[in-house]
């Protein structure tokens, strides 16, 4: 058999796709996906991969499944068995999956046990099908108990809509409440968006919302801001990581924090040329805060805090239990008979910790990578020798620590 172009095959039906492929032998089928674009590579693959899944699947017993993860060829098929017969399910993932049209049912099906839903890199299709096949909405909109979204954004699609879709199936022509999610979680959505801006404001109810965390997604400033000028919020966890190339406007993260009060986790973390927030930022947080995170991503001259300001945050937040932080006074190694560790800095930085009367874990975020590429790519003088220096210092230090602390706290830790 011949095939004499990639879009001849893909336009036939996926289960005369899964018949040609299921005929090929390793090499054949090797050959076919060297000839197709990258995304019908995976269409080819994932149409046979998906006989065997509905084979499993047919093989259950009808409502056995807790936990269901798909990765591959979400089709007509595959979605039609496990709605059917495995709609129990608690826990639902996708990962990598194309096409999300959804098959037509004499009965809505329904998910009434669904708690968690998870698509991490779901592709569109070539075709963005319309509102009324979304399979994905479908599903969110007949999980009641849904308790936690996650979401992560393909990079090739952070400005198609797809969690936009989804939102907007949900409650078209419907008379669905808000979603009543306990956590949301996205991850590389652009949300400079406008019309998924108001999908997901509208959509869900974040007054209920417990966790909300925010991954490298760009321009969340107006997304913030809307949320919390427009909620009560009452978030007991806040994740947010931002290593991208948009900048943050300096006033985003302490307006958002002083916005309201409760928080118990949170962790920041943001590109060095973004400021972090003020020790005072956190003080509506500082009768709940047991974890703290907070740091630049990957920088290790500049501290996150000074001196000062790290014995500030130890007399503000005397609840915290589990603190992550750059250490002022650890400095980048560069002059092989230099200070590399001020003792009395050390000393300073530890005192301020040791007064957290409730602390468990300290961890020390701006310890250098050492690695061979670190060593390869830094341009100084014996930079070799005095990383080994370095080192030797930090194991003695770490000796250090661990017994200053625990002649004042017995249950604290240095990591």
């Amino acid at each position: 058999m011949q095939l004499q172009a990639p879009s001849g095959l893909m336009g036939l039906p996926n289960e005369l796709k899964s018949s040609i492929t299921s005929f090929l032998s390793d090499s054949d089928l090797a050959i076919l996906c060297h000839l197709m674009f990258g995304s019908y590579i995976h269409l080819i693959l994932d149409s046979s991969r998906n006989q065997a899944t509905i084979a499993v699947l047919n093989s259950l017993t009808p409502k056995r499944l807790v936990e269901f993860r798909l990765s591959g060829f979400l089709d007509v098929n595959c979605f039609g068995e496990l709605v059917i017969k495995q709609n129990c399910l608690e826990h639902l993932s996708f990962r990598h999956c194309w096409h999300y049209f959804s098959p037509t049912f004499a009965e809505t099906p329904t998910f009434p046990s669904l708690k968690t839903l998870s698509l991490y890199n779901v592709h569109l299709t070539d075709a963005v099908p319309p509102e009324g096949e979304n399979s994905i909405g479908l599903i969110v909109q007949n999980a009641p108990k849904l308790a936690c979204l996650q979401y992560t954004c393909p990079r090739a699609q952070r400005r198609q809509n797809l969690l936009e879709g989804v939102l907007r199936y949900r409650n078209k022509g419907s008379i669905h409440s808000q979603l009543r999610l306990q956590s949301l979680m996205l991850h590389g959505q652009d949300l400079s968006l406008e019309t998924l801006l108001v999908a997901i404001i509208s959509g869900v109810d974040f007054s209920w919302i417990r966790t909300l965390y925010l991954r490298r997604c760009p321009f969340a400033s107006k997304f913030l801001a809307t949320v919390s000028r427009e909620n009560n919020l009452l978030l007991k966890t806040f994740v947010f990581v931002q290593h991208v190339d948009d900048t943050l406007p300096h006033s985003t993260l302490p307006a958002f924090l002083r916005s309201f009060s409760g928080l118990e986790h949170m962790c920041i973390d943001l590109n060095e040329n973004q400021p972090l927030p003020a020790i005072e930022d956190f003080e509506n947080h500082a009768g709940t805060l047991v974890t703290l995170i907070v740091g630049h991503n990957r920088n290790f001259v500049s501290p996150a805090y000074s001196l000062p300001e790290i014995a500030h945050l130890c007399e503000s937040l005397r609840q915290l239990q589990r603190l992550a932080v750059h250490c002022p006074v650890l400095e980048y190694p560069t002059n092989l008979n230099g200070d590399l560790i001020p003792q009395a800095g050390m000393t300073e930085f530890l005192k301020s910790v040791a007064t957290l009367p409730s602390l468990k874990t300290l961890r020390i975020t701006n310890l250098l990578n050492i690695g061979p590429k670190v060593r390869s790519f830094v341009d100084v003088p014996d930079f070799g020798l005095c990383l080994d220096q370095y080192v030797n210092t930090l194991e003695s230090l770490a000796t250090q620590c661990f017994r200053y602390l625990v002649q004042i706290q017995k249950t604290s830790k240095v990591d």
